[in-house]
């Protein structure tokens, strides 16, 4: 429908650029739709151009946030298209119009819910096996660059290191377990010491430092999930585990008692609004552990789960704000 680019100009047209010229091109026939350029304002002292910007723009964050502006341009524009075909339609609209008009005047005619079961069904199964390509409009992320991926390997190593370490020195210390006689196997049961390392503390070390800007690597997730996945853990051990001496009869079977743990505690922190994957992982860790595990019981939560996020978390603070491109946490 146009023929030129349209370009987005700026008042500031005097002022040094920023940014070279990012096109906004049209995904359905490939023509450029407008042209997205960042000036700097020199009239405010607080600001100063920024010399690194030339190598800023190319880093992957500030790429996806253009990207995404760009995107944002082109909505803007097809909405006005479709305001400009409605025509006379659009102007009938009124503030005082009830939202259904509203809606059927935007509805087309192929969403439209068909009237009986068969075409009904049909439509339902269109919809859906489309879904299964993709959202056409999106595009996988590019990759970090070698000094992101290097600084986030480092600090999953820094931080794995000590948690190991300490667990390594935690082996000559034993307590009393909850069970008197436990075995695996038919074996007598290991030597009990404090755990210190669980294996979903690396998947916590890894979102922490390869995706720490994600809202679900802050630490109100990681502690709160936690607590309450690994509390719904212990509980449904104690309605299932058959070795425990106050009720040897459990009825619910661990095949049952372990999945449904794991889906109660993804409702209650989805709802919540505390999403961290890894809790998951630590409460399962605990309900199919072996006797070394289990034996912890609530201890269990202090230790390793609450010191390993103490550790982790930390060390995620001090290492993720060295680089002057990072910063943890987004908030607390």
């Amino acid at each position: 429908k146009y023929t030129t680019p349209l370009l987005l100009a700026s008042p500031l047209l005097s002022s040094p650029l920023l940014s070279s010229p990012y096109q906004i091109v049209d995904r359905t026939t490939g023509h450029v739709r407008g042209v997205v350029m960042l000036y700097h304002v020199t009239e405010l002292p607080d600001h100063r151009p920024n010399r690194n910007w030339k190598r800023k723009e190319k880093q992957h964050n500030v790429k996806q946030i253009l990207r995404d502006f760009g995107g944002i341009m082109y909505f803007m524009l097809h909405v006005t298209e479709v305001v400009h075909d409605m025509g006379p339609d659009f102007a009938k609209l009124q503030p005082n119009k009830h939202p259904t008009d509203v809606h059927k005047m935007a509805t087309r005619p192929e969403d439209e819910k068909p009237k009986d079961s068969w075409t009904a069904f049909k439509h339902f199964m269109v919809k859906y096996f489309t879904k299964w390509r993709g959202l056409p409009d999106s595009y996988a992320p590019d990759g970090h660059t070698w000094k992101f991926s290097v600084h986030a390997a480092v600090g999953v190593f820094v931080s794995m290191i000590a948690v190991t370490a300490i667990d390594w020195q935690l082996q000559d210390t034993q307590y009393k377990g909850m069970f008197a006689v436990q075995t695996v196997d038919g074996q007598p049961a290991p030597r009990l010491y404090p755990l210190m390392f669980i294996n979903s503390m690396a998947s916590l070390a890894g979102m922490l430092f390869a995706a720490g800007t994600s809202p679900y690597a802050q630490p109100r997730n990681v502690v709160v999930a936690h607590i309450i996945c690994v509390v719904i853990a212990l509980g449904f051990d104690h309605a299932s585990n058959p070795l425990l001496p106050a009720a040897p009869d459990r009825t619910l079977p661990r095949w049952v008692a372990s999945p449904l743990a794991i889906s109660l505690g993804v409702l209650i922190t989805t709802k919540l609004g505390y999403i961290h994957p890894p809790a998951s992982a630590t409460a399962l860790t605990y309900l199919e552990g072996e006797a070394e595990v289990k034996n912890m019981g609530w201890l269990f939560l202090a230790v390793p789960v609450l010191s390993d996020l103490l550790i982790v978390l930390l060390l995620s603070v001090i290492v993720n704000n060295v680089s002057r491109d990072r910063a943890y946490p987004i908030y607390w």
